[in-house]
């Protein structure tokens, strides 16, 4: 059988897989959901240093320290991001243990992308190229979001019901100081 890895998306922990975990256990898999350094219950480890690179080593770490085999790794939204340079790290590592990549309404590292548009040195056309990501930008940018008053990481009611949580005025507004955060890091 295999071995699932589950990554949830930005802002969200292991929480998000509770009802999936028990079916792919119950099937006969093995199955572990990630909670990425610095949100959910590990909130507490936030801090500026936090990169996609990090968030990777939470991935390969668990594989490596449970010593998985068989493994599927399913992102989900950014967890795309995540699993995609996590496959690259364990694909480098003998013995071959990836079995499949799975991405669920998922980033996928492409040309294009908002990553690759605004937070890249160059554009990526692979995972190592979209891995040469500017964080020193990235990091004036949410910073300058959360200067202005925004911050970017919403709770598990507005990530399903934007409409509901938030005003058109309110998500105007935001809009508004995001467009003015990025012209402050974009020189």
């Amino acid at each position: 059988m295999a071995a699932f890895v589950l990554v949830p998306g930005a802002w969200h922990g292991a929480w998000c897989w509770a009802r999936v975990l028990p079916a792919l256990r119950a099937a006969g898999h093995t199955a572990h959901a990630v909670t990425l350094t610095g949100v959910g219950e590990r909130a507490h480890l936030l801090s500026r240093d936090i990169t996609l690179d990090l968030h990777v080593s939470d991935v390969v770490n668990l594989v490596v320290c449970a010593e998985l085999d068989d493994i599927v790794l399913v992102g989900h939204s950014y967890g795309g991001l995540v699993i995609t340079g996590a496959a690259d790290r364990l694909l480098a590592q003998p013995p071959a243990r990836l079995k499949h990549l799975v991405y669920i309404d998922a980033v996928v590292p492409q040309a294009r992308s908002l990553v690759g548009i605004f937070f890249c040195v160059d554009r990526p056309v692979d995972y190592p190229s979209a891995q040469r990501t500017d964080t020193a930008r990235y990091a004036a940018f949410f910073h300058a979001m959360l200067d202005r008053g925004v911050a970017m990481a919403p709770g598990a009611y507005e990530v399903m019901f934007p409409g509901l949580a938030h005003t058109d005025a309110v998500i105007d507004e935001i809009g508004a100081v995001a467009r003015d955060a990025a012209a402050s890091v974009a020189a």
